[in-house]
């Protein structure tokens, strides 16, 4: 959430990893509040995509990565000049 309220606009998360019991609640509503897009991965990758569909607004694009290297090259097709990955 830092990452997501350190820059302007344009922002495309990269988020995910083991699952460690935690709630992604506010985690969803900052990705929907902020964020381009997000490109998930990992073992907690459908918990942070049930927290973007739960949240209020409209949620941005989410792209499933089987690794960080896919995630990366999603992202890459994702950005445009100026957005922060």
């Amino acid at each position: 959430m830092a990452a997501l309220a350190a820059f302007p606009e344009g922002k495309i998360l990269l988020a995910g990893g083991y699952d460690k019991g935690m709630s992604f609640a506010d985690l969803g509503q900052a990705i929907v509040d902020q964020a381009k897009a997000v490109v998930l991965l990992g073992q907690t990758a459908p918990v942070i995509e049930a927290a973007i569909a739960a949240a209020q607004g409209t949620a941005p694009p989410v792209l499933m990565a089987a690794s960080l290297d896919d995630a990366v090259r999603h992202a890459q097709r994702l950005a445009a000049d100026g957005d922060v990955v």
